[in-house]
């Protein structure tokens, strides 16, 4: 079954096209929705056409199961000010709806999500253009996997998509340390295989630029917030999925959320790469 994260771009999609209805309708185009991405699969025998219900393409048990998804997600967007019960004055009570003048700008700006990969990759190529062909594939195979339900391999080729991008951020900021005592001590602090020795160098030298005001406001948040906790939360994510001893579980909604955020994640690490490639690193 669909979890709310991921049927609530699905209805913010219907939304975007459909700005009045009742919560039958919108959960029926949920559920066709879902089905045409490949989400759900129908009945054995069903096909999608015109006219077809949700009932008889999922069966009565599953489709029960996403309109409640759907009731309760139109229910959490209602205090958000995105939608009002009642669709016109004729039905102006629950369970019709429309969505306020509000709520027609944040469906209109709802992204390409991680179930949709053609779209996904190519929002991904346009926020992080000339992106290391490395971090790409890996991204692209980790989107796939992903809606081939397989979360395991999702968390372990994005956990290598993270990876790649913070050697590419090492690496940049090591050519950039003009000076040749902290540059040898930074060397030999970042040596070996370890990603993570790699990682913990680099973000001391990074928050000691913050500290001495060396780094622009954009790279300050980034460096703060942005940076640890993306390559934090994939790495964990990553070793969970990618450990024996560690269970081997990949949790679908922690794959879902970190495969939406590291596009961001990857802009802001590749803005940094671009930073020190004009700019010393000097703390």
């Amino acid at each position: 079954m669909l979890t709310p994260q991921i049927v609530r771009p699905l209805l913010l999609e219907h939304l975007r096209s459909e700005s009045k209805g009742q919560i039958a309708s919108a959960a029926e185009a949920v559920a066709k929705a879902a089905i045409s991405k490949g989400l759900l699969q129908p009945r054995q025998g069903q096909m999608v056409v015109h006219g077809a219900s949700g009932d008889m393409l999922l069966g009565r048990p599953v489709f029960d199961e996403l309109y409640m998804v759907v009731q309760q997600l139109l229910w959490q967007l209602l205090p958000q000010g995105v939608v009002v019960w009642g669709r016109d004055t004729a039905n102006d009570k629950y369970p019709f709806y429309r969505v306020t003048p509000y709520g027609i700008q944040v469906v209109a700006a709802v992204s390409p999500q991680p179930y949709d990969p053609d779209g996904f990759l190519k929002e991904f190529a346009r926020l992080v253009p000339g992106a290391d062909a490395v971090v790409s594939e890996y991204l692209q195979e980790a989107v796939h996997s992903f809606n081939s339900n397989c979360h395991r391999a999702a968390a372990v080729l994005l956990g290598c998509a993270s990876e790649k991008a913070m050697l590419l951020l090492h690496a940049q900021f090591e050519s950039a340390i003009s000076d040749l005592q902290r540059k040898s001590k930074f060397e030999k602090e970042s040596g070996g295989i370890s990603i993570y020795r790699k990682y913990e160098a680099l973000k001391d030298r990074l928050d000691l630029m913050v500290q001495a005001k060396r780094l622009p406001r954009e790279h300050v948040e980034t460096v703060g917030s942005e940076l640890p906790s993306g390559f934090e939360l994939i790495r964990r994510c990553r070793n969970t999925a990618g450990h024996p001893e560690l269970g081997g579980n990949a949790d679908q909604d922690t794959v879902f959320l970190n495969l939406r955020s590291f596009t961001e994640y990857a802009r802001r690490i590749a803005s940094l790469v671009d930073y020190f490639q004009a700019n010393p690193a000097d703390w």
